[in-house]
């Protein structure tokens, strides 16, 4: 029966278009519900961090206020989301009922003209119902398509971020020097033979095109040779260290290592060339053997001691319930910052790499846990190529030389009894006239 066929295929469109109207309310919606679920997320996460400052400045209702405000702007949010699922549903429903109501309507004009028998028109109301049957399952998958479409966007734009920093094409791999004989072609294609000569060459580096943090630094570290960066707060120290493992590149100049551009070299054998130590001491929540090796994970139980040994936190590690497979971490052993701090020199240690890059690793400690810290540093300094950026006096003597950022700028370069003499900045640091920041 073409008359009753063509009605049936009419509501095909009238369903597209609605699964395609209703739909993207739905995904905008959705979107929007998933933007105000992650900013509650994020402000519960930001206020735990903040508890202390929160309790100390009495900030509780403050702030609770503020949690039930994005609270109820994602409940409102949520509701939308769920209502215009619901006017989905209904508009679905709307187009098969009108379809299966127009059927029976122009059938059963049929039946009464003699030109369709009433049992051919339920035959035929039989067999719309399996056309419609696909169709609905169809208009499932538009909600679920939907619904999903705002949060696989967010994943997509995650993933398509290109990368700040990533291998260059032809990206040389790196290779630890055994001996310091061991000669490399800067040029050449073969692995670079890592000794740990460190040369910055007009570098200039801003989180901000407009604003730049460093400008025109210049001085080399040679293998084995270690230096202080010093200056007031916000001239840039930890940003210029960040510039050696590669978390940034420089907007000009270049940085080497051993003669070459670290733009040439591999990013992962590059930062496996390098040892960090934070002001900040992190541990994940696993045992201190596994915090111990993190950066050497196939390191032995004897490897793994004796680079605590050399960091000082042996004894005390032996004092703990469990000893070296004690669990630290939220909701396990407590240790002092002194104690943690001792724990990243000990991967530090562990890792050997023959470059260090020290981030005021004793700004935070008291006195007893800096002597101990102090004692390690000089340790694992021997050797190495080292970087640190240092606020104490007692930290800044062990190393060779001390670079005095001002204003983004080298201002001064020399040994502690060169610096002095020049009457500089740093000489008046260490006469008690101005403080390190």
């Amino acid at each position: 029966n073409l008359l009753l066929t063509a009605v049936a295929v009419a509501t095909v469109p009238l369903l597209v278009l609605a699964i395609k109207y209703f739909g993207n309310k739905m995904s905008e919606r959705s979107s929007a519900a998933q933007q105000a679920d992650s900013q509650v997320t994020s402000f519960v996460q930001q206020s735990m961090a903040a508890l202390p400052l929160i309790q100390s400045y009495t900030r509780e209702r403050h702030e609770e206020a503020k949690f039930e405000e994005q609270t109820a702007v994602a409940r409102d949010k949520r509701l939308q989301q769920h209502g215009w699922e619901l006017i989905y549903w209904l508009a679905i429903a709307t187009v098969f009922g009108l379809g299966t109501a127009a059927i029976i309507w122009a059938g059963g004009h049929q039946v009464l003209a003699g030109k369709l028998t009433v049992g051919q028109l339920l035959i035929f109301l039989a067999y719309l119902g399996k056309l419609y049957e696909p169709l609905n399952q169809l208009s499932h998958v538009g909600a679920t398509v939907s619904a999903a479409t705002a949060g696989v966007k967010r994943v997509f734009e995650i993933l398509d971020t290109p990368e700040e920093v990533k291998d260059a094409p032809d990206a040389r791999s790196l290779q630890r020097s055994k001996s310091i004989s061991q000669i490399e072609d800067a040029t050449s294609a073969q692995p670079l033979i890592v000794r740990g000569n460190i040369a910055f060459e007009n570098v200039a580096f801003g989180y901000d095109r407009n604003r730049e943090i460093l400008r025109d630094i210049c001085f080399t570290l040679n293998s084995g040779e270690s230096a202080a960066l010093i200056g007031p707060s916000g001239v840039g120290k930890t940003t210029l260290m960040n510039l050696l493992p590669r978390f940034f590149d420089p907007t000009s100049g270049s940085v080497k290592l051993d003669g070459v551009d670290l733009r040439q070299l591999k990013v992962r054998d590059l930062r496996s060339q390098i040892a960090v130590v934070l002001q900040e001491p992190i541990l994940l929540p696993t045992t201190i053997a596994e915090n111990i090796a993190y950066g050497r994970p196939e390191a032995t139980r004897e490897e793994i001691e004796a680079a605590a040994r050399s960091a000082n936190a042996h004894i005390f590690i032996e004092r703990l319930p469990q000893k070296y497979d004690t669990m630290v971490g939220d909701g396990a052993a407590r240790l002092s910052v002194g104690e943690r701090q001792r724990l990243n020199l000990a991967r530090a240690f562990l890792k050997d790499a023959p470059i260090l890059l020290l981030d005021e690793p004793t700004s935070a400690l008291d006195a007893e846990s800096e002597a101990l810290v102090v004692s390690s540093l000089q340790a694992l300094m021997k050797g190495r190529t080292t970087l640190i950026v240092a606020h104490r006096l007692t930290t800044i003597r062990q190393v060779s030389k001390i670079i005095v950022l001002d204003d983004g700028r080298v201002s001064e370069m020399g040994s502690h009894d060169e610096l002095v003499e020049r009457g500089g900045y740093y000489a008046r640091v260490t006469g008690g006239q101005v403080a390190l920041d």
